[in-house]
């Protein structure tokens, strides 16, 4: 990874409103970096530690980078991020199915965690490991006897279990590590570190959302979530930031698949030229047509003129 890219991923870390994931649907740790400023070291690893979890990423030069777009359903938003993809390992998946014991945490982030256990849940992700780490005598022989089962199947004491004693969560990817500390709320998702556990969407193993174009030969080893323009931390839609949208948009366009750009600037350039909504030859790809819809909701808060948008979005509503 170039010197540049390097120093935009710590710049994006280190914006207090950016927040970590690491994993994939049904199984992801997210990390918040409270505004905590960190720098690559000459080992290319940046190190995040707090009360209620760390964070560590390492750098190997193999990584690549994503940004992506996607709608939200509130019908004038849109979601956004920045990937760090590697090469997809194939073998991961069917090493990590089943739950299993690791032995003691040597590569924890502090070193007083490093004579945990480590187990792994085995919830099959081709990504990432969701783990979790004890030394409490109950749950380490629950989990023992246990060992081999696979976490989206049936119901099961494991999890209960998990919820009750509440250890340390461990989500790994290869280059990325998330460890939470604080205690697991059953009734609703604390702030800070927290990580989701939820079997019934593991079945599908899917490691990030439809409408994200990475390619198959690649994975998502870490997901950076920047400040969204139209919805507070909490996910509370807001008045639309226009200064927020500036600070990452141009990420966007430099790092986003070619096709996704040039439908977004193909679109901008009909606005700017006041070319009628129905002479407007639409996409013909799903990614394209992707594109077109999220530039079309961006230009809804951009654009000024309102009554020329409005032929634009009826347009739309009629296809």
């Amino acid at each position: 990874m170039s010197v540049r890219n390097k120093k935009l991923l710590a710049e994006l870390i280190n914006q207090p409103k950016t927040t970590i994931s690491i994993g994939g649907l049904g199984a992801i740790a997210e990390f918040d970096s409270d505004s905590t400023k960190a720098c690559f070291n000459e080992n290319n690893e940046l190190k995040i530690t707090s009360a209620k979890g760390a964070f560590r990423l390492k750098l190997n030069g193999t990584e690549s980078l994503l940004a992506y777009e996607t709608l939200s359903q509130e019908p004038t938003a849109w979601l956004w991020g920045m990937m760090i993809l590697t090469k997809k390992n194939l073998g991961f998946a069917k090493e990590q199915n089943k739950l299993h014991e690791l032995g003691p945490d040597t590569k924890a982030i502090n070193q007083e965690d490093k004579d945990s256990i480590l187990f792994d849940l085995g919830v099959g992700l081709s990504n990432s490991s969701f783990n979790i780490r004890t030394k409490n005598p109950g749950l380490l022989r629950i989990l023992r006897s246990n060992e081999g089962l696979y976490i989206a199947e049936g119901d099961n004491n494991v999890l209960d279990a998990i919820i009750d004693f509440s250890p340390h969560r461990v989500v790994t990817s290869s280059i990325a590590r998330v460890e939470v500390y604080q205690e697991i709320n059953r009734h609703e998702t604390p702030s800070g570190p927290h990580t989701h556990l939820l079997p019934s969407l593991l079945k599908n193993r899917r490691t990030h959302v439809a409408g994200i174009p990475v390619a198959d030969s690649q994975s998502p080893q870490l997901t950076l979530h920047p400040e969204n323009p139209l919805f507070d931390q909490f996910g509370h839609l807001r008045t639309f930031s226009e200064t927020v949208y500036e600070r990452f948009a141009p990420l966007v366009d430099s790092h986003c698949v070619k096709e996704f750009h040039l439908e977004k600037e193909r679109l901008k350039a009909a606005f700017k030229k006041r070319e009628k909504a129905i002479n407007y030859a639409p996409p013909m790809s799903r990614l394209a047509r992707l594109a077109y819809k999220v530039a079309l909701r961006q230009l809804s808060h951009t654009f000024k003129d309102r009554s020329y948008l409005d032929t634009w979005l009826r347009q739309a509503r009629n296809k």
